[in-house]
């Protein structure tokens, strides 16, 4: 609905955190990576249009496109620095002292549409909703703004909310990222069996014809750039969860592999094949795949418990880089990362009651299928009936199938 290394100096200073007061971050390891700053070139995109935005200021267009091709790096990169920067590019265009979504009057639907992604990125949904929905009563035909609007819809649990954006998605001729969109519609309303096979049969048009058209979205479980190769990734990703929940965990796992061939540097993608890896006991491999550069609290988190699992020396330094983390994140002020903290509750520190505090927590603004697991093993674990009651009241209300639910809510 995202998904970050934290960097002390500039997160710092962006969120308005007074450092001396809440006392110097020391990490725990000598070899803490605070920052990588990477060699730039004068044809670097980014470059050119600093540049150009530096020359004439004030521009809403140039702003926005610069904004959006820091989202595009931040998440290429795993580097949180960019989503700030792209804010910061975009505060002539917010409401002079709000910074939660407010934005002036006049500002143009991609605007919004750029400070929406930054917003629902922090998990700030309702504020992305708003902005999105401005951005489409200004410009009905932007298909970016409608994607993202039906992805916060998906990612939120209300499927049924998001298919009049994925259809007009279609009808504007952006057939690929239609399906897929009207695909996860249906996988989450009831109609699994009928929501693999549309997308079997894109899949299999797509490896026959000509690459998918680019567009401009991207949030929760869409990729983070919608060109023919991300979309491809994006197809796969669901494809796999829809083989997870129907029961069918080596075609899952066939197909996530797919995904990550296709989209290494996506996040999700590769959290998710590290949760089926572990899954089956491939606790090594887990563990290797989510050794990464500035890995995220959802990463450690998987290296961690695969980790644990191993009985791996070095689990205790995951553990306190996690600790590290989210104690950054909590001086920014940022939203907590109930989904990560839930799994590291349940499943690192053996915490079931905190487990499930989290985990419920989460389920109101996230339910994706980790979400729904989640919630399920931590009421389970604790024995607490009012919680199954909740989840299967949803499961009843929405219609959403996953065989890994099944007799597990009696």
């Amino acid at each position: 609905m995202r998904k970050a290394a934290l960097f002390a100096g500039l997160a710092l200073a962006t969120f308005g955190v007074d450092a001396g007061a809440a006392g110097r971050f020391r990490p725990a390891a000598p070899d803490y990576v605070v920052m990588r700053v990477p060699a730039r070139s004068a044809a670097d995109p980014i470059v050119m249009l600093e540049q150009q935005r530096a020359a004439a200021p004030g521009d809403e267009r140039t702003d926005a496109r610069l904004a959006e091709l820091y989202l595009e790096r931040a998440r290429a990169e795993r580097q949180p620095r960019y989503f700030a920067r792209a804010e910061a590019i975009l505060q002539p265009w917010l409401t002079p002292g709000l910074t939660r979504g407010l934005t002036r009057a006049d500002v143009s639907a991609t605007v919004l549409r750029v400070q929406a992604d930054i917003l629902q990125n922090r998990h700030e949904f309702g504020a992305a909703l708003m902005l999105l929905d401005r951005a489409v009563a200004r410009d009905p035909r932007d298909t970016g703004a409608r994607l993202m609007r039906a992805s916060v819809k998906l990612v939120q649990g209300e499927a049924r909310q998001a298919r009049p954006d994925c259809a007009a998605v279609l009808a504007a001729g952006e057939s690929a990222v239609g399906t897929i969109c009207l695909a996860q519609v249906l996988g989450a309303t009831g109609s699994l069996a009928r929501a693999e096979s549309v997308l079997s049969a894109l899949s299999a048009r797509e490896l026959a014809g000509p690459q998918a058209p680019n567009t401009s979205a991207a949030t929760g479980t869409s990729p983070a750039s919608t060109s023919p190769q991300f979309v491809r990734a994006w197809m796969l990703w669901l494809l796999a969860d829809f083989a997870d929940r129907a029961g069918h965990p080596a075609d899952a796992e066939s197909r996530l592999r797919a995904a990550f061939a296709a989209a290494p540097e996506n996040e999700g993608i590769r959290s998710a094949l590290c949760d089926l890896l572990d899954a089956r006991g491939a606790h090594g491999e887990s563990a290797a795949l989510a050794d990464v550069a500035m890995p995220s609290v959802g990463l450690l988190a998987r290296r961690a418990r695969a980790q644990a699992s191993l009985k791996d020396p070095a689990f205790a330094d995951t553990r306190a880089q996690i600790d590290e983390l989210l104690t950054l994140s909590r001086r920014r002020g940022e939203l907590p990362h109930l989904r990560e903290e839930a799994l590291i509750a349940l499943e690192i520190d053996r915490d079931p009651q905190r487990a499930l505090a989290l985990a419920r927590s989460n389920f109101q603004s996230q339910r994706e299928t980790i979400d729904v697991r989640l919630l399920l093993r931590a009421a389970r674990a604790c024995n607490d009936s009012a919680a199954l009651v909740e989840l299967t009241r949803w499961l009843q209300k929405t219609g959403y199938e996953d065989r890994a639910l099944d007799g597990s809510l009696t």
